[in-house]
């Protein structure tokens, strides 16, 4: 047999939970924050689909000090019925099979409403419970059905641990298996139980309330640990604050249900979010420190469609108005969050676009002025949410994007019709949006010649093979100006310095890694305009260095960038956060596309070397893995333990050991399967992260606005919640 054959042999099939572990971006996103906290909200959002299928009104999340989270709700309670076409319950086919669950026929009747069971759903992949159970250490459902409960419990990542267990008011009475059958009266309540061929004696419980509670505790092992400091002495790295801006989101998407938030880990307080006023109430919250240009617009029409032969629904629902100087729209399908848009916010714009335009044109507000999509959007807040009565197309498994191209043309039209007729009577209204967009484009305008200005001083694009002249940057290797290694395996180091600069320049792999020696903290720019902003030689040279731009030098694809990702690398110090800081802002305020596109990164170089007196030195990110590796290497007498206060401690050799090591399939071969995220773990780098863009605007306004008192309260109160190492 030769070195490389393949045959049947090297051919398998991995389990559901095998299969969730080993590929966790495709089912949650990633094996990091967004993936922990995405496998909770896979079971909130169940909740909610009852909820909004008229069946209980109060979801309850918990995050206990062991580290487990549950969720209970009072919905109908998840069906327990033995399924003999699956040998198994209906209760463990749900949490132990891919594909399986009680969302997909879309022509079932709930025989008490007359539609659908679920008439539109964000989980209709059959994935979500499956994939929190097959990255637990731990869960445990139980269901209140028929006036009695059941129970089952996994374990070790959708191990089953127990079967259905069934409990009367007082004691487990049997398990649900081949043999179990029930017999309900009219109101769904157990009236005779048989097990084993016997009739069963049992006790109802006297509250014959309905509903689910799934409580489980992820596991350590499936997650990377270290990229979100989740040390053997830590607790689950849940994010409170992640989760109450998810949840009031929710609330203000699913009116009138109640959602409490109790943290046991921070003294047990129970919050509750509940809004009265929709969409409505959401655009409120989302404008509340800025000073809106009108009252705010709502748009609500259902739209019939017909979809693969069958007769669909869309449920169109926008508010929107115009304040401040930003753009902000946030957009849902089936209550989830769709942050890089889709075809549903497509529409959306098109149809606004298309009534402004028509608006300026038929009151000749415009002369020469060429408006474009972005010039109308300037200023505008907006809220987009859809619900489909058929399943939809979202990218990828976490649902970033909505993909259902059937979905354009009713948003364009409904969003059109409706601001015709609305700007056609409020003709006020309609000279500030325009003027507004006429303002934009001026600016815009302004911005291009200052980027002309900008190449024209040099330091732009040869006409030879394309290559980039910057004098700081130490590029990769290239051929025909293209990388010699795949583009999502190279970064560019954005370095502090001009020492560190140079050592990283020594410590890293010509073909991986690209060096841009900064001179200190760039300006504060959150409050600048874009042709004052594009005036700074540092801001314009890592613009350049990172390109992405069209031949016009207006419109920035993060696909097109010379580099798979950027990765910001400061001294682990006040001066070096400020400096972190600072870029963050002006990519958020440059590039947002690259951060949402996750493409920005912060390096972690190690805070210590801890060198034992024979062998290698150990590096330690953090204090408690300085104290692991001084207690493997035998106590403090036998180690010699270094704090790093800069990257110039550094030399060349340790940088590239720690925040420039490449994964070993880079050298060895064997990197082809490699991610860009694969890269940035293994140099222990941090993904900057937007769950919540308004929150991320609200945090650099805070941060970087004019507001010193604010500023001051926050840092002094309880806004600052970080820890220093």
């Amino acid at each position: 047999m030769t070195k490389h054959s393949y045959t049947a042999a090297d051919v398998e099939q991995l389990n559901w939970s095998r299969a969730v572990r080993a590929n966790p971006g495709m089912y949650v996103g990633d094996a990091r924050e967004h993936g922990l906290h995405h496998i909770l909200w896979e079971i909130i959002s169940n909740s909610i689909d009852e909820a909004t299928a008229g069946f209980g009104k109060q979801i309850d999340i918990a995050l206990e000090k062991d580290g487990s989270a549950s969720v209970t709700d009072s919905g109908r309670g998840i069906p327990v019925e033995w399924k003999p076409e699956d040998q198994r319950s209906a209760l463990t086919l749900l949490f132990t099979a891919l594909h399986a669950g009680g969302k997909f026929k879309d022509k079932e009747r709930d025989p008490r409403k007359g539609a659908s069971v679920y008439a539109s759903s964000g989980g209709m992949h059959g994935i979500g419970t499956k994939a929190c159970n097959a990255l637990s250490a731990w869960l445990e459902v139980e269901v209140r059905r028929h006036g009695l409960r059941f129970v089952q419990r996994f374990e070790q990542g959708g191990d089953k641990a127990t079967p259905v267990e069934v409990y009367d008011a007082e004691a487990q009475i049997a398990e649900i298996g081949p043999d179990f059958s029930m017999v309900l009266d009219k109101d769904s309540l157990a009236v005779k139980v048989t097990s084993g061929g016997k009739v069963l004696k049992f006790r109802r419980y006297k509250d014959t309330h309905t509903g689910t509670k799934v409580t489980f505790l992820p596991a350590r092992a499936y997650f990377d640990s270290k990229a979100m400091n989740w040390t053997k002495d830590n607790a689950v790295p849940w994010d409170g604050d992640r989760l109450r801006s998810r949840l009031r989101q929710a609330s203000f998407l699913n009116t009138g249900v109640k959602f409490t938030f109790t943290d046991q880990r921070a003294g047990g307080e129970t919050e509750v979010f509940q809004s009265d006023k929709g969409l409505l109430g959401y655009l409120a919250w989302l404008n509340e420190d800025e000073e809106p240009l009108h009252k705010p617009i709502e748009i609500e029409k259902d739209v019939p469609l017909e979809v693969n032969d069958a007769q669909q629904t869309l449920a169109i629902h926008i508010a929107l108005q115009y304040a401040g100087d930003q753009t902000h729209v946030e957009s849902f399908v089936n209550n989830i969050p769709t942050p890089q848009g889709g075809k549903h916010v497509q529409g959306f714009q098109a149809g606004l676009m298309k009534a402004v335009k028509a608006f300026a044109d038929d009151k000749k507000l415009i002369k020469k002025e060429e408006l474009r999509s972005d010039d109308v959007l300037l200023g505008l807040t907006g809220v987009i949410s859809i619900h489909m009565t058929w399943t939809p197309q979202f990218q990828g498994q976490t649902k970033d994007a909505l993909n259902s191209p059937e979905v354009y043309g009713p948003l364009l039209s409904t969003v059109y019709e409706f601001m015709q007729g609305y700007l056609g009577k409020n003709i006020p209204i309609g000279k500030l949006i325009v003027n507004q967009a006429l303002a934009s484009a001026h600016g815009r305008e302004a911005a291009q010649l200052a980027r002309q200005a900008v190449i024209s001083r040099g330091g732009g694009l040869d006409d030879v093979g394309s290559e980039l002249t910057i004098k700081k940057l130490a590029d990769i290797q290239r051929r025909n100006g293209q990388p010699l290694v795949p583009v999502d395996h190279t970064a560019l180091y954005l370095v502090e310095g001009d020492s560190a600069g140079g050592s990283a320049k020594q410590g890293r792999t010509a073909t991986h890694q690209a060096i841009l020696a900064l001179r200190g903290k760039i300006d504060n720019i959150w409050d600048k305009k874009l042709a004052d902003i594009l005036k700074s030689p540092e801001i314009t040279t890592i613009l350049r260095a990172i390109g992405g731009l069209d031949d016009k030098g207006e419109v920035f694809d993060p696909e097109q960038m010379r580099y798979g990702r950027v990765s910001l690398m400061a001294d682990a110090d006040d001066d070096g956060a400020h400096i972190v800081c600072l870029l963050i802002t002006m990519f958020w305020k440059l590039r947002p596309e690259m951060i949402r596109a996750g493409r920005l990164y912060v390096s972690r170089p190690p805070l210590y070397q801890v060198r034992p007196k024979k062998g290698e030195p150990r590096y330690a990110y953090t204090e408690t893995e300085r104290d692991e590796w001084v207690k493997k290497l035998g106590g403090l007498a036998s180690v010699h333990v270094q704090r790093y206060k800069g990257l110039g401690e550094m030399n060349a050799e340790q940088l590239n050991e720690t925040a420039l090591a490449l994964p070993p399939e880079a050298a060895n071969g064997g990197a082809e399967a490699l991610t860009r995220d694969d890269f940035a773990r293994h140099a222990h780098e941090l993904r900057v992260t937007v769950d919540d863009a308004r929150q991320m605007q609200k945090t650099l306004e805070l941060l970087m606005g004019r507001s010193v008192e604010h500023r001051r309260e926050w840092l002094m109160g309880e806004g600052w919640r970080g820890e220093q190492d």
